[in-house]
């Protein structure tokens, strides 16, 4: 089972799509497809308004599954003359795209396809459309419909209301996505206190959850580092918990740099300690 090969190509894969903010439906048939094409895939692929998706691995039945989210918006940098293919470049050990969020995309699309393999138990994925708040400040004549109605977040937003319309709130949601706290060194962050970046007051037993899920995390992986930055994961926090609801929301982010450009790096080795952390979630960690 090549771990690297699969981040790799499953990352290109995403990078290369120009799905800017408002425009990310141009990757669901890649998305769709590739799982689709899956041997061993069961499960359900549901397209939520405007353009989310909402994955449902039918693994091995295991208490309630977690979710696990990225989102499929980038930001144009190129104003209305953009390349059909993104450039896309693996060296020195990083891959160098505009990985925001394909880094973190393509590595759950691995999850997917190394799940069977691996025996994993049963998941969720929440692929979101416009988190970028900078795609409205760049030109929002860029964006569909000008982005009327829309804001940063809209997608969580959506996917999560969805979610409890159906009954299916996970056990816990984890982002994933990518950090500029390294300043282009290797590295890991989790971010684990969504509160801290709202208004909102947790429970006592929502802090409780969470703290179960950070320590676990930061005492196999000691090598992960705390902190805290807005991003979905944020949205998630809010709406799956401002009704008195206890889903724990964290974000795992592995460094990137530059930030919010049209070429970033993310190091290899920082994509597959977040995927064994993943693995090790589903199979060690149960709330």
């Amino acid at each position: 089972m090549n771990i690297k090969n699969s981040l790799v190509e499953n990352i290109k894969r995403i990078a290369q799509v120009p799905s800017f903010s408002t425009f990310e439906d141009r990757l669901h048939p890649v998305v769709t497809e590739f799982i689709g094409n899956l041997p061993h895939w069961k499960g359900r692929i549901q397209a939520v308004a405007d353009n989310n998706l909402v994955i449902h691995y039918q693994g091995q039945k295991k208490g309630r599954p977690p979710a696990f989210t990225a989102h499929l918006d980038k930001i144009n940098h190129w104003g209305r003359k953009y390349p059909q293919t993104l450039d896309f470049e693996f060296k020195n050990g990083q891959l160098v795209a505009q990985l925001d969020d394909a880094a973190g995309v393509g590595l759950l699309l691995t999850l997917v396809e190394k799940a069977a393999d691996l025996e994993l138990p049963e998941f969720y994925l929440y692929f979101s459309e416009v988190e970028e708040n900078i795609s409205y400040k760049v030109d929002r004549n860029l964006l569909r419909d000008k982005g009327l109605g829309l804001y940063s977040g809209i997608g969580a937003d959506r996917i999560s209301q969805n979610i409890i319309f159906n009954k299916e709130e996970p056990a816990y949601c984890l982002t994933v996505d990518t950090t500029p706290v390294f300043k282009g060194q290797s590295g890991v962050a989790l971010y684990s206190a969504f509160w801290e970046k709202s208004e909102f007051s947790p429970s006592d037993e929502l802090i409780h959850l969470t703290g179960y899920i950070r320590d676990a995390i930061l005492k196999a992986f000691p090598f992960v580092q705390s902190s805290n930055n807005t991003n979905d994961y944020i949205d998630y926090g809010l709406s799956f918990n401002s009704k008195n609801g206890t889903v724990p929301s964290l974000a795992l982010e592995p460094g990137i740099f530059p930030y919010h450009q049209k070429i970033e790096g993310v190091y290899l080795e920082d994509l597959e300690k977040c995927f064994d952390i993943l693995v090790f979630l589903l199979k060690e960690v149960e709330i």
